[in-house]
């Protein structure tokens, strides 16, 4: 039987990040870009479950 690993929990967890150059907010499961002008975007928030 396979047993879970509890790592695993966090990549369902739903963050908000917020760019530094032009304030766009995504939600997201990992750190990411602005789409908007490409800069690395920064983790504002706590894990939150979907």
């Amino acid at each position: 039987m396979r047993v879970p690993d509890p790592a695993t929990d966090i990549d369902r967890e739903v963050w908000t990040y917020e760019c530094p150059r032009c304030a766009e907010r995504v939600e997201a499961r990992g750190a990411c870009c602005c789409s908007t002008c490409g800069v690395e975007m920064v983790n504002i928030s706590k894990p939150r479950d979907r």
